[in-house]
Protein backbone atom coordinates (compact mmCIF):
# COMPACT_ATOMS: atom_id res chain seq x y z
CA UNK A 1 0.00 0.00 0.00
CA UNK A 2 1.23 3.50 -0.88
CA UNK A 3 2.21 5.63 2.18
CA UNK A 4 0.71 8.74 0.58
CA UNK A 5 -2.66 7.03 0.45
CA UNK A 6 -2.41 5.98 4.13
CA UNK A 7 -1.57 9.54 5.13
CA UNK A 8 -4.39 10.93 3.05
CA UNK A 9 -6.82 8.56 4.71
CA UNK A 10 -5.69 9.64 8.18
CA UNK A 11 -6.37 13.33 7.61
CA UNK A 12 -9.71 14.63 8.94
CA UNK A 13 -12.26 15.80 6.44
CA UNK A 14 -11.72 19.54 6.03
CA UNK A 15 -15.15 20.41 4.69
CA UNK A 16 -15.83 24.01 5.69
CA UNK A 17 -19.57 23.89 5.17
CA UNK A 18 -21.95 24.11 8.11
CA UNK A 19 -20.97 22.83 11.54
CA UNK A 20 -17.36 22.38 10.47
CA UNK A 21 -16.75 26.16 10.85
CA UNK A 22 -16.46 25.66 14.62
CA UNK A 23 -13.71 23.09 13.96
CA UNK A 24 -12.00 25.62 11.73
CA UNK A 25 -11.92 28.11 14.64
CA UNK A 26 -10.46 25.36 16.78
CA UNK A 27 -7.81 24.68 14.13
CA UNK A 28 -6.95 28.39 13.93
CA UNK A 29 -6.68 28.59 17.74
CA UNK A 30 -4.51 25.48 17.75
CA UNK A 31 -2.40 26.96 14.95
CA UNK A 32 -2.02 30.19 16.95
CA UNK A 33 -1.03 28.20 20.04
CA UNK A 34 1.36 26.15 17.96
CA UNK A 35 2.86 29.36 16.53
CA UNK A 36 3.22 30.85 20.04
CA UNK A 37 4.78 27.64 21.25
CA UNK A 38 7.15 27.73 18.29
CA UNK A 39 8.02 31.38 19.04
CA UNK A 40 8.72 30.56 22.69
CA UNK A 41 10.86 27.60 21.68
CA UNK A 42 12.68 29.77 19.16
CA UNK A 43 13.29 32.48 21.78
CA UNK A 44 14.53 29.88 24.26
CA UNK A 45 16.93 28.54 21.66
CA UNK A 46 18.17 32.06 20.89
CA UNK A 47 18.59 32.73 24.61
CA UNK A 48 20.61 29.54 24.98
CA UNK A 49 22.75 30.46 21.98
CA UNK A 50 23.38 33.93 23.44
CA UNK A 51 24.28 32.47 26.83
CA UNK A 52 26.77 30.15 25.13
CA UNK A 53 28.27 33.09 23.22
CA UNK A 54 28.53 35.18 26.41
CA UNK A 55 30.19 32.28 28.23
CA UNK A 56 32.60 31.77 25.34
CA UNK A 57 33.45 35.48 25.32
CA UNK A 58 33.90 35.48 29.09
CA UNK A 59 36.23 32.51 28.84
CA UNK A 60 38.19 34.22 26.07
CA UNK A 61 38.51 37.40 28.15
CA UNK A 62 39.60 35.41 31.20
CA UNK A 63 42.25 33.68 29.11
CA UNK A 64 43.31 36.97 27.58
CA UNK A 65 43.67 38.64 30.97
CA UNK A 66 45.06 35.68 32.85
CA UNK A 67 48.60 36.61 31.97
CA UNK A 68 51.23 37.90 34.32
CA UNK A 69 53.34 40.99 34.68
CA UNK A 70 57.05 41.19 34.23
CA UNK A 71 58.72 44.01 36.11
CA UNK A 72 61.92 45.71 35.09
CA UNK A 73 63.88 48.62 36.51
CA UNK A 74 65.76 51.15 34.45
CA UNK A 75 69.52 51.44 34.88
CA UNK A 76 69.62 55.13 34.10
CA UNK A 77 67.98 57.94 35.99
CA UNK A 78 65.52 59.98 33.95
CA UNK A 79 62.72 62.44 34.62
CA UNK A 80 59.21 61.00 34.97
CA UNK A 81 58.17 61.65 31.36
CA UNK A 82 61.35 60.13 29.91
CA UNK A 83 61.02 57.21 32.34
CA UNK A 84 57.53 56.54 31.08
CA UNK A 85 58.78 56.67 27.49
CA UNK A 86 61.55 54.23 28.41
CA UNK A 87 58.93 51.78 29.71
CA UNK A 88 56.81 52.20 26.59
CA UNK A 89 59.80 51.74 24.31
CA UNK A 90 60.34 48.40 26.06
CA UNK A 91 56.75 47.20 25.64
CA UNK A 92 55.37 48.24 29.03
CA UNK A 93 54.51 51.28 31.08
CA UNK A 94 55.31 52.68 34.49
CA UNK A 95 53.98 50.37 37.17
CA UNK A 96 50.47 50.64 38.56
CA UNK A 97 50.28 49.56 42.20
CA UNK A 98 46.67 48.81 43.05
CA UNK A 99 46.91 45.98 45.59
CA UNK A 100 48.58 45.51 48.95
CA UNK A 101 50.35 42.40 47.63
CA UNK A 102 51.82 44.27 44.67
CA UNK A 103 52.91 47.12 46.95
CA UNK A 104 54.64 44.68 49.27
CA UNK A 105 56.39 42.91 46.41
CA UNK A 106 57.58 46.09 44.69
CA UNK A 107 58.79 47.53 47.99
CA UNK A 108 61.01 44.48 48.46
CA UNK A 109 62.85 44.44 45.12
CA UNK A 110 65.09 47.52 45.11
CA UNK A 111 66.77 49.95 47.47
CA UNK A 112 66.27 53.23 45.62
CA UNK A 113 63.45 55.68 44.98
CA UNK A 114 61.75 54.63 41.74
CA UNK A 115 59.23 56.44 39.55
CA UNK A 116 55.84 54.70 39.44
CA UNK A 117 52.92 55.34 37.06
CA UNK A 118 51.06 57.84 39.26
CA UNK A 119 50.72 61.57 38.65
CA UNK A 120 48.48 64.58 39.08
CA UNK A 121 49.91 66.44 36.07
CA UNK A 122 46.43 66.88 34.53
CA UNK A 123 44.79 68.37 37.62
CA UNK A 124 46.51 69.23 40.87
CA UNK A 125 45.34 66.99 43.70
CA UNK A 126 43.68 64.44 41.41
CA UNK A 127 46.10 61.53 41.16
CA UNK A 128 45.70 59.18 38.20
CA UNK A 129 47.53 56.11 37.04
CA UNK A 130 49.10 55.96 33.58
CA UNK A 131 46.04 53.99 32.36
CA UNK A 132 43.86 56.99 33.43
CA UNK A 133 42.24 55.20 36.37
CA UNK A 134 41.95 57.43 39.43
CA UNK A 135 43.93 56.60 42.55
CA UNK A 136 41.85 54.82 45.14
CA UNK A 137 43.69 54.85 48.45
CA UNK A 138 47.44 54.61 48.28
CA UNK A 139 50.54 53.92 50.33
CA UNK A 140 51.73 57.44 51.12
CA UNK A 141 54.45 58.47 53.54
CA UNK A 142 52.63 60.36 56.33
CA UNK A 143 52.00 63.93 55.19
CA UNK A 144 52.30 63.07 51.49
CA UNK A 145 51.39 64.04 48.87
CA UNK A 146 52.20 67.57 49.94
CA UNK A 147 53.38 69.43 46.82
CA UNK A 148 55.97 70.93 49.21
CA UNK A 149 58.44 72.12 46.59
CA UNK A 150 55.61 73.27 44.29
CA UNK A 151 54.63 71.34 41.20
CA UNK A 152 55.34 67.96 42.81
CA UNK A 153 53.14 66.10 40.36
CA UNK A 154 54.84 62.70 39.96
CA UNK A 155 55.24 59.87 42.41
CA UNK A 156 58.14 57.70 43.53
CA UNK A 157 58.09 54.66 45.71
CA UNK A 158 60.62 55.35 48.44
CA UNK A 159 62.12 52.10 49.62
CA UNK A 160 63.80 53.81 52.56
CA UNK A 161 60.40 54.14 54.21
CA UNK A 162 58.00 51.60 55.66
CA UNK A 163 56.64 49.05 53.15
CA UNK A 164 53.04 50.20 53.32
CA UNK A 165 53.69 53.92 53.63
CA UNK A 166 56.37 54.80 51.10
CA UNK A 167 54.99 56.89 48.25
CA UNK A 168 56.21 60.45 47.82
CA UNK A 169 55.35 63.17 45.32
CA UNK A 170 58.27 64.91 43.62
CA UNK A 171 58.84 67.32 40.77
CA UNK A 172 58.51 65.37 37.53
CA UNK A 173 61.75 66.96 36.29
CA UNK A 174 63.83 65.23 38.96
CA UNK A 175 65.82 62.28 37.72
CA UNK A 176 65.24 58.86 39.23
CA UNK A 177 65.28 55.29 38.03
CA UNK A 178 61.88 53.81 37.29
CA UNK A 179 60.03 50.55 37.61
CA UNK A 180 58.11 49.34 34.59
CA UNK A 181 55.62 46.56 34.14
CA UNK A 182 54.97 44.62 30.99
CA UNK A 183 51.84 42.53 30.55
CA UNK A 184 52.54 39.00 29.41
CA UNK A 185 49.60 36.95 28.15
CA UNK A 186 49.93 33.31 29.06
Amino acid sequence: MDLGIIYENMQPNRNTAGPQSQNQDEVQNRTGRDQNSHNITSLSQKKNELEIRVNNLSDALRKMFSGTFRYFISREEKNWTDSRQFCRDNGGDLIIINTKEKQEYISSIDNENLWIGLTDLEKEGRMKWVDNTPLNGGFWIPGEPNDQAGNEDCVVISVFSETFMNWNDLKCSEERRCICEKWLIS
